[in-house]
Formats: C-alpha cells, sequence, structure tokens
C-alpha cells in the first residue's frame, strides 16, 4: 500500500505544472520584418538549403520569443485564374521548415500578400504552418481566428499579441478581410480592436503588442499610419511593431505607446526596388522588446542591409558609418532618446524621458 501512496505521488510530480519565471527577469520578444523564402532566391535556396539567407544574423535573433511577418503565401500551386494584382507571392512549403529551424515562435499574416492565391491558399498555408508547429495570427479561415491573440508570458507580464492589414478600398473589393465565415486578414479598425482588447483585459492580459502591416513601399511613414496608430493607441494598444515599407521607419512615442511605423526586411526573396535603383536608405533593423518586473524595460535595434541588389539575399549587420548615416536620423525623426552600444545595437531606454501624452481635445459645449 506505501509503494502504490509512493508511486501515485511521483506520478503527481512528474505532471506538476513548472513554477513561472520571476518577474525580475528579463523576458525579450525579438521581432523582424518581412519574410519571404520564395521568388527571385529559390534557385540558391535549392542549391544552398533553405538557411542560408540566415548566417549572417543568426545570433541577432536570439531571445525568449521570435516573431517576423510573412509576407506571403506557403502554398504547393498557385491559384487559377489569379488575381488581377501586380505582384502576388508563392512560397514552396518545402522551405518553410526554415523559420522552424531558425527559432520562430510565431508569422505574423496580417498583411497585403495574405491573400495573394485568395481563400483557398491561406487556408492551405494555415495547415502548412501548423504541420511545422509555428503558430499564426492576423489572418484566418473566418473572422473569429483572424482577430486570435496569441499570448506569452515573461517579465511578469502576460502579452498578447495581434496582427492586421490597414484597411484597403480595393483589397475589400477582392475580399480579403475575413468575415464570420469567409477566409482572409483582419482589419485595423478602431472599434473591432476596442471590442478585441477589452475580451482580453477581462481574460487577464496585461500588454497588447500590434504588429500591423501597412504604408507605401520604400518611403517614410505617412499621414495614414499616423492617423491609425493613434486609433489603435486610443483602442487600447501598449506597443505597435509595424512593417510594410521594406526598409526602416520612424519610432514616435504616443500617448506613452512606443510606435515602431516599420522594422522594414528581414530574409526577403525578391530582388525589389533595390535592383532597380539606389535608395538613400538601404537598412532595416531587428527588434527586442526586453520586459522585467511587469514592465517594458528598452528597445533594441539593430541595423541590418537587406538589399539583395549587394546582400544577395543574406542580410548582415550594418557596419558603424552606414548605420550612423542613414539609421540615426530616422530614430531622431521624433526625438527619440537612444544610445549606441560597442556591439552595435542601438537602446532606447523605456519609458522614454520627457514624454508627453495626447492631447485630449475640447468638448463643444
Amino acid at each position: 500500500m506505501r509503494w502504490l501512496l509512493l508511486i501515485t505521488l511521483l506520478m503527481g510530480c512528474g505532471k506538476a505544472a513548472p513554477p513561472p519565471p520571476p518577474a525580475s527577469a528579463e523576458f525579450t520578444i525579438v521581432s523582424v520584418g518581412d519574410v519571404n523564402l520564395g521568388e527571385d532566391v529559390v534557385p540558391q535556396l535549392s542549391e544552398k538549403g533553405a538557411r542560408f539567407p540566415f548566417a549572417g544574423t543568426r545570433e541577432l535573433i536570439a531571445g525568449d520569443f521570435l516573431m517576423g511577418n510573412l509576407e506571403t503565401v506557403v502554398a504547393k500551386e498557385a491559384t487559377k485564374p489569379p488575381l488581377d494584382k501586380s505582384s502576388l507571392h508563392l512560397s514552396d512549403p518545402a522551405f518553410l521548415k526554415a523559420f522552424q529551424d531558425e527559432g520562430f515562435d510565431l508569422m505574423v499574416l496580417g498583411n497585403n500578400h495574405a491573400m495573394d492565391q485568395q481563400g483557398e491558399g491561406l487556408i492551405e498555408m494555415l495547415g502548412h504552418l501548423d504541420d511545422h508547429e509555428l503558430a499564426w495570427v492576423g489572418a484566418g479561415r473566418n473572422l473569429e481566428e483572424a482577430r486570435r491573440a496569441h499570448i506569452v508570458e515573461g517579465g511578469g507580464l502576460k502579452i498578447a499579441i495581434l496582427s492586421a492589414y490597414w484597411p484597403s478600398a480595393q483589397k475589400a473589393a477582392w475580399g480579403w478581410y475575413a468575415s464570420e465565415d469567409a477566409p482572409g486578414t483582419w482589419v485595423i479598425d478602431r472599434a473591432q480592436w476596442t471590442a478585441r482588447i477589452k475580451e482580453l483585459r477581462a481574460e487577464g492580459v496585461d500588454y497588447v503588442i500590434a504588429s500591423v502591416h501597412w504604408g507605401g513601399n520604400y518611403i517614410s511613414e505617412g499621414g495614414a499610419q499616423k492617423k491609425l496608430a493613434r486609433k489603435l493607441v486610443k483602442a487600447g494598444v501598449d506597443l505597435i511593431n509595424g512593417h510594410g515599407a521594406h526598409l526602416v521607419q520612424g519610432i514616435e512615442v504616443i500617448d506613452g505607446v512606443p510606435v515602431l511605423y516599420g522594422l522594414g526586411n528581414y530574409v526577403f526573396g525578391s530582388h525589389g526596388i533595390y535592383q532597380k535603383k539606389s535608395p538613400k536608405l538601404r537598412l532595416s533593423v531587428v527588434a527586442r522588446y526586453v520586459f522585467a518586473e511587469r514592465e517594458l524595460r528598452r528597445i533594441e535595434l539593430m541595423p541590418i542591409r537587406t538589399d539583395n541588389r549587394r546582400q544577395d539575399y543574406v542580410p548582415v549587420p550594418a557596419e558603424e558609418k552606414q548605420a550612423r548615416r542613414e539609421l540615426e536620423p530616422v530614430l531622431a525623426r521624433y526625438k527619440a532618446r537612444f544610445g549606441r552600444r560597442d556591439d552595435g545595437w542601438y537602446v532606447l531606454p523605456w519609458p522614454q524621458p520627457d514624454t508627453k501624452p495626447l492631447k485630449k481635445k475640447k468638448k463643444k459645449k
């Protein structure tokens, strides 16, 4: 009888959940911009293996949690007839394992290419992501899935990550956005985000990250992005992790909320505009959000060269001279306070000094 009791106790101990990490321990979410293992890089992927584009930055993406914006459709065949769209992305499912092997935890799908192969292509991609144990947010088989949050815990916080693509009349006409019974991406809409964040707060979420795709290609953030950022902040978002321009954009503080308008690219399989001309700004960034003691402590940024015309699909850290010439003016656009470490990382302490809240509009009498 005693032996039976001992075995029962041991079995029970084996099933016990591990204790949560202490709130004082740092927890780092690493985020990269647009990723795409398809198109122009495919011959090299087939020859060298799908992990070769990560060789120059592998150490930079180490952290507790890694996410990136998957700006392609992972499917075996293109949809016929195709959409009347100038650029349709498609990636071979065989290359998807590279993201799993490189340590990615979450793929963001709220972007302007998730529906390139229409609803059936998106649904196929979700299956491939599930097969590779890669979580996803920002799109789904229906609206319920598209607005789903991915939850991580660390630094004493329960953190929710949501994703969406900005509003587009053209995309709406194509049936791009998910509905109750149709696949698609989620849309940046203040009312929907307010309702969703209220639900998450009620479920015990402490911190909400919005990973959103917006803006024009190869240009600085525009007025439409800034307006949407303010709507997301008013909806209750705690940090905005933006992407879409294929180069780094500014960092603004809105009512105490950090808004990274655009991280740029990471490993990206097309030549892009760099094949045709040489923009003055050729940098993207790897972002590290470091949490501890139930708060965001700092944001770390590593400038990387993602110009495939010069890098041949293998991004590398930017040299100091280029980083100071190209990245620092972008960081200073909204007077962000930052420093540069000897290892090349730019550090923005949080909260930022002299942060001013949004001015509340006076109600008309």
